[in-house]
């Protein structure tokens, strides 16, 4: 994403390349004699985790975001722990996508509720962000010409306005 807010598109195919890469090499090196099907699948995690590694270093020499990183890496953990401790149970069947279900419905209840304070001002900053760009675009009046007030984007608390044509 920070490739495309600072006007740096070709990084975004170079990241692609070099997870195409990734993905090739480690299927070459984990289907024919390894994991069969399953090294295809390790290939993709290993292709998604470079290309958001490689991402995420880049990003933060060209567009700085004061990621929480201790916490993301927690919940990777957490749920890596969560997948291996459904594998050592051994179970098969519905009760086995039973568990596994339950398993993740909590992880995602705890992960939202731990979450849910930094969430609510997530999305009004993300609101008031995507007026600016609008207004940047040149896109600041609504149909006909007439000013575009700030409460016709995005989520609001307010009913939006619609535009009536017999006024314009």
């Amino acid at each position: 994403m920070w490739y495309k807010l600072t006007d740096r598109t070709k990084t975004g195919g170079t990241i692609a390349i070099i997870g195409a890469a990734i993905t090739i090499a480690f299927n070459f090196a984990l289907i024919p004699n390894v994991l069969g099907y399953m090294g295809s699948a390790w290939a993709t995690l290993a292709c998604y985790a470079g290309m958001a590694i490689i991402s995420y270093i880049w990003g933060q020499k060209h567009y700085p975001i004061p990621y929480n990183v201790s916490r993301v890496l927690l919940y990777m953990a957490g749920a890596v722990v969560l997948w291996w401790g459904c594998e050592q149970l051994g179970l098969s069947g519905a009760i086995d996508y039973t568990v596994r279900a339950s398993a993740l419905l909590t992880f995602l209840v705890i992960a939202f509720r731990c979450e849910r304070t930094t969430l609510r001002p997530l999305s009004a900053a993300t609101a008031a962000t995507a007026h600016q760009v609008h207004c940047q675009q040149g896109q600041a009046s609504a149909p006909g010409g007439r000013h575009c007030p700030q409460r016709w984007h995005g989520p609001s608390r307010q009913p939006r306005r619609t535009y009536n044509a017999s006024l314009g």
